[in-house]
């Protein structure tokens, strides 16, 4: 692993295989950090105008230790709030694109299903039913070639096509 500062504010960031990590806290052992693709799509597409994502109400990045971090477009409360939807958005070093994981964080409440409704217009976006995870959510892989303008019109496709279910 390569550890350098960058800039004035001396951010700093790792380098291991393909993988570019930012620190996201002041300790020496890096306690939460960000991934380098998908914290520059937030901070470049989704940090402004949260409000373009509607039905989701709320954009944000999670930092974390476990070494899976995302943006996250959070909380669409649908059929009176029986479901709180997020979709997830992460950077695959592997293969080297990017992944939206639409799932319900009231999995548990909700026999972890997703309305057929919602379903729907994700498989017609594209997604995949992806039932082998410990929540049933639904997976899209964006090609390798899409650049953030691509990734931020894919999200807007996938908001509008949902902003019609919803009924606040």
């Amino acid at each position: 692993m390569l550890q350098k500062k960058c800039g004035k504010q001396e951010k700093r960031f790792a380098i291991w295989d393909k993988k570019i990590a930012l620190a996201r806290s002041i300790t020496d052992n890096w306690q939460t950090h960000a991934e380098l693709y998908s914290y520059a799509l937030y901070e470049a597409k989704l940090i402004q105008e949260k409000e373009r994502f509607k039905p989701f109400t709320k954009v944000w990045y999670w930092d974390t230790a476990n070494d899976k971090p995302c943006v996250c477009i959070d909380n669409w409360f649908y059929e009176e709030s029986k479901y709180n939807f997020s979709m997830y958005i992460r950077y695959n070093y592997n293969d080297e694109y990017f992944t939206f994981y639409f799932f319900d964080r009231n999995w548990e409440k909700n026999d972890n299903d997703i309305p057929e409704d919602v379903k729907k217009k994700l498989l017609e976006n594209g997604f995949k039913d992806c039932k082998d995870q410990k929540v049933n959510g639904l997976l899209l892989e964006i090609e390798k070639e899409k650049n953030f303008n691509d990734i931020e019109s894919k999200i807007l496709e996938i908001t509008n096509a949902l902003k019609p279910l919803d009924c606040r």
